[in-house]
């Protein structure tokens, strides 16, 4: 599955397993799901509950996660 639940402003939220790419500035989030072999895949999405974020993982606002309280980790992807 690509992706989740509507975040409220009529976007798909990334889901644990899923790529997603963050189309603001850092640390600003404007996170959307892009499928993983796509040029657009900046992060793979990790649900933190699978293992803590690895030390180079960015942290997801709690509203991108399915049920808007978990932080998700977004691990890089080397392109």
């Amino acid at each position: 599955m690509l992706t989740g639940p509507d975040g409220g402003d009529g976007h798909p939220t990334p889901t644990a397993g899923s790529c997603a790419r963050n189309d603001a500035s850092w640390p600003e989030q404007s996170l959307r799901p892009v499928g993983c072999g796509s040029s657009e895949a900046q992060y793979r999405v990790v649900d933190p509950t699978d293992g803590p974020c690895a030390s180079r993982d960015y942290i997801a606002y709690p509203e991108y996660s399915d049920d808007g309280v978990t932080s998700l980790c977004l691990h890089p992807l080397k392109r």
